[in-house]
């Protein structure tokens, strides 16, 4: 009842309005949206696209290299390592065109192999840190967005388009990469 008695003297109201004023602030604060994790926000990502693709259809929305960075970033964010048959499983797309999407992000330069060091048969993927990097600020934006939040300066780990050059609507593996290189190759 102290905070209510210093609230009333402060605001000039009665105690019962301070009361009042205190629970409704508490009651906000509770029902205010709370952001996730990077990485449970991109696993629950993953999961939505899930559903979404069992409700509507694969093969409209169907976007393996982007799932499949999802799953690296909640890994990096999660400090496991990802085997390559296990992100090929991730794509939720067959072995042979979840390979030839590794292989281009690996040119893209947004994944590094390294083979597994007790079986040789073997390979771990991660994003690279440029990637998880870009990939954080986007997704914290998608989760600003999602939760209503408006940013009035971007997030510290967004990666901004260079000057004169619009900025993307729409995150392929070729725009994340432009992103991160600002274009270089």
């Amino acid at each position: 009842m102290k905070l209510a008695s210093v609230l009333a003297a402060r605001r000039n109201i009665s105690s019962a309005e301070a009361v009042n004023l205190i629970e409704a602030a508490l009651m906000e604060a509770e029902a205010a949206p709370r952001r996730r994790s990077i990485a449970d926000f991109a696993t629950g990502m993953l999961a939505v696209r899930s559903r979404r693709n069992e409700a509507i259809g694969a093969d409209i929305f169907r976007d393996p290299a982007w799932d499949m960075m999802l799953d690296l970033l909640a890994a990096a964010h999660q400090g496991r390592q990802v085997s390559v048959s296990s992100l090929c499983y991730a794509s939720g797309v067959p072995n042979s065109t979840a390979l030839r999407h590794i292989e281009h992000l690996d040119q893209l330069g947004l994944v590094e192999r390294t083979p597994d060091p007790e079986d040789h048969r073997r390979a771990f993927i991660r994003a690279t840190d440029a990637a998880i990097e870009s990939m954080s600020g986007l997704l914290a934006r998608m989760q600003d967005a999602a939760i209503g939040v408006e940013r009035t300066r971007p997030h510290p780990t967004e990666i901004q388009p260079a000057p004169g050059e619009p900025a993307p609507i729409q995150c392929d593996a070729a725009m994340l990469q432009v992103a991160i290189t600002g274009g270089r190759a």
